[in-house]
């Protein structure tokens, strides 16, 4: 229920959560909500590289590329980061 009132769904993702249920579901659940109500929810933010070969991220990619951010490996870019969020 949150998931469909929500401005945006943020999906933190280690290799791990990617491979869950949980994250499936509400991945499903928001990518529903673009086909029917034409509002894009989801921004991706990786937390380890390895994922750049996930599925979901594929299908991320041809949609909306620009909702897909990289948790950077230097501490000194984590304000850029946070401005592109």
């Amino acid at each position: 229920d949150n998931l469909m009132q929500s401005k945006k769904t943020i999906f933190i993702l280690t290799k791990k959560y990617a491979k869950s249920w949980n994250f499936k579901t509400a991945f499903y659940l928001a990518l529903q909500r673009l086909m029917d109500e034409n509002m894009d929810v989801i921004i991706f933010i990786l937390l380890e590289p390895v994922l750049q070969h996930s599925q979901y991220l594929r299908l991320r990619r041809r949609i909306c590329k620009s909702s897909i951010l990289q948790w950077p490996d230097n501490p000194k870019a984590e304000g850029l980061f946070w401005q592109t969020l």
